[in-house]
């Protein structure tokens, strides 16, 4: 047999060899992947519509209470000029109660923007030190040399071994993320002492008379209303809104209201926000105060004393979006400037790409395109979690 015959049977041979081996293994990873299947969860059990949300429709509580009344509030950083009326007085829709100490106030604003500005600069300054932290080349680790990087001077510059920059890193971005939490609390903070300066003056919201007057030092105190007006008869509703409603709802805005006890529907007018917060909750390492709010109803057919009634404020927002579903972060991932879930498609995974916008309580976020209810969506960091995979049904008690 000649030479060159026998070369190109070797080849091939060879590539007859290899055509098979790719087969196998091709086959091999397909019956692999058609076997594995990777759980999904109804979006009804692990989300939320924005309506049911109640932040975005802006939705509070609130019971009745027997008489109209303006409750004036004074709190730590406030001081009052002068009180103009007496327990007694007869007052008319308009007319002068206090004065707060403009200056105070003025010096609490400027105290505020300070915190703020101090804030912000600490987010900064630990957003560099972790670009110096990513920018470091680790060092190998020397046996012999016990030093850590707590234990270098000052002035010398810190060597981290692998293992020590990853977590330098780690706990760089746990601390940005603390001081990030805290220039939000520092700039709502100084949103309210705007809202106080700008509100030095407080006159009277209807025709009535005063009830009680108190001392600023005693209010403090006692945390209680350091003027009370009231008239001799109507209907108030009181209710609460959180700190990040502070600065959208003004005395004057019109709310609706309705009442689970009777089926009515009821207007009324925003007639006092409280600049002292009654109440802190806590959620999801977010700490959110609640200010008081007095609304006076238009119409009092059928209402009774502590009725309770379901209040929306009609913010006109853009923000709004009732048709926007809010499902736990971990089923969203991000890819470049985009977002996107891995859901069940005719019984196998399927990614979806989706338009996003708020995100609460650091565990929630609102997709606003891209979602429904009907949906099944797959956890899109495991790593089964691939375009193709078999679905099958999830339980909740996998995910607690």
């Amino acid at each position: 047999m000649k030479k060159g015959i026998k070369v190109i049977i070797i080849v091939l041979s060879a590539l007859l060899l290899i055509g098979l081996t790719s087969g196998v293994i091709f086959v091999f990873k397909n019956n692999n992947n058609s076997k594995r299947t990777v759980s999904v969860y109804n979006v009804y059990d692990i989300g939320q519509s924005a309506s049911d949300m109640g932040y975005m429709n802006n939705e509070y509580g609130g019971s009745v209470s027997v008489s109209r009344q303006q409750q004036i509030w004074v709190n730590e950083e406030q001081k009052i000029k002068e009180i103009n009326v007496q327990a007694g007085d007869v007052v008319k829709a308009g007319d002068l109660i206090l004065t707060f100490d403009s200056t105070a106030a003025m010096l609490a604003l400027e105290i505020k923007r300070t915190e703020v500005a101090m804030a912000e600069a600490s987010v900064k300054a630990l957003e560099n030190e972790l670009k110096v932290l990513e920018n470091t080349t680790p060092v190998s680790p020397n046996p012999d040399d016990p030093e850590t990087p707590s234990d270098a001077d000052e002035d010398e510059e810190i060597e981290y071994t692998e293992e020590e920059l990853k977590e330098a890193i780690k706990a760089k971005k746990s601390e940005i993320k603390d001081a990030q939490i805290q220039a939000q609390l520092m700039q709502i903070e100084y949103e309210i002492a705007m809202y106080q300066s700008a509100n030095s003056e407080v006159y009277a919201l209807f025709d009535g008379v005063v009830k009680e007057v108190s001392d600023e030092e005693t209010a403090k105190l006692n945390n209680t209303p350091v003027v009370t007006v009231a008239t001799a008869k109507g209907y108030t509703v009181n209710s609460t809104i959180g700190e990040a409603m502070l600065t959208k709802v003004k005395v004057g805005d019109r709310v609706s209201m309705n009442s689970y006890e009777n089926g009515m529907t009821y207007t009324g007018v925003v007639s006092e926000i409280g600049t002292t917060p009654t109440q802190t909750d806590s959620y999801g390492g977010y700490a959110q105060s609640y200010y008081p709010v007095k609304i006076a109803l238009d119409d009092e057919t059928d209402v009774t004393p502590d009725m309770y009634m379901n209040i929306a404020y009609d913010l006109n927002s853009d923000e709004q979006n009732s048709s926007s579903i809010y499902i736990n972060l971990p089923f969203v991932k991000k890819e470049g400037g985009n977002y996107y879930i891995m859901k069940d498609e005719d019984g196998v995974l399927v990614k979806q790409y989706v338009e996003t916008g708020k995100t609460l309580w650091g565990s929630m976020i609102e997709i606003k395109s891209g979602l429904t209810f009907d949906d099944k969506l797959a956890f899109p960091y495991s790593s089964d979690a691939k375009e193709g995979t078999k679905t099958k049904e999830g339980s909740l008690e996998e995910l607690y």
